[in-house]
Order: structure tokens, then C-alpha cells, then sequence
């Protein structure tokens, strides 16, 4: 049984996937703690952003994503009877995910096994292989 669990998600189809498949699992603990976090990537200031978008609109708009990926993730655990508390962290994905892991004591993390850029993930590596390189519990991972 894991008591405090921290799901991973980024809007793709495979993290909500992640979460559906791991209620089976939470629901055998019904005062577990569950955190629903989306890590938005920081915006790049060295980068230069076309002339009609500024860095703190990009950053607004990644925030309003990450609460309506949230508010989907909530309504999904809602569903089955848990409760759970949304977290917004900025950096690179992997390790914010890790930090949020330490900082609550997570004893579980569950994410989808591919994200929205399939691409970045082939040529840099995914999130998720990072999460399990740096991870010091299990990680669920679901496709």
C-alpha cells in the first residue's frame, strides 16, 4: 500500500491513462494522500520570442493549461472517491517532479510513460527516463 502518492501529468492522453490505471491501486487505501502535479518548463530567457508574445504571456499560458490538465486530473480522481491536491511547479520536468517527490514524502509516482513531444523524448531522452534515473521510490509508469 502506498499512503502518499504524487501523479506526474502533462495533458498528454498517456499521463490520464497513468492515473486511470493506478486508481486501482490508491483506491485500496482510502486515506492515502494524492498530489496531482504539472511541472511547466521554464521559459528559455535567452531565447528570443516573436515580437508579439512576451515571456510572461507565455508563462500565463502555461499556467492556464497546467490548471485545466489539473482540473481533469482532479475531476478523474473525484470519479473514484479520492481527493486530491494540485501542485504547479516550473523548471525542467524531471526534477521538479523529484523535488515535489522529496519535499512530500511521496512514496509513489505514477506518470505516463510518453508525453506530448515525442520527438524531444527520442533525441534527448524523456521525462520519464529521467524520473526513473533519479527516483528513490517506485514509479508507475502507464502507456
Amino acid at each position: 500500500m502506498f499512503w502518499r502518492t504524487l501523479v506526474a501529468i502533462d495533458g498528454s492522453e498517456h499521463a490520464y491513462t497513468a492515473l486511470r490505471k493506478a486508481l486501482e491501486v490508491l483506491k485500496l487505501t482510502p486515506l492515502a494522500r494524492v498530489a496531482v502535479l504539472e511541472v511547466i518548463p521554464a521559459v528559455d530567457p535567452s531565447f528570443e520570442y516573436v515580437p508579439w508574445t512576451s515571456r510572461t504571456q507565455l508563462e500565463e499560458a502555461g499556467r492556464k493549461r497546467a490548471k485545466a490538465d489539473l482540473d481533469r486530473a482532479l475531476a478523474i480522481l473525484r470519479e473514484s472517491g479520492i481527493e486530491g491536491t494540485p501542485l504547479v511547479r516550473v523548471g525542467n520536468v524531471a526534477e521538479e517532479i523529484i523535488a515535489a517527490t522529496k519535499e512530500g514524502n511521496y512514496e509513489l509516482i505514477v506518470m505516463g510513460r510518453r508525453g506530448t513531444n515525442p520527438l524531444k523524448e527520442l533525441l534527448l531522452g524523456g521525462v520519464s527516463q529521467g524520473v526513473l534515473q533519479l527516483a528513490d521510490c517506485p514509479v508507475f509508469l502507464g502507456k
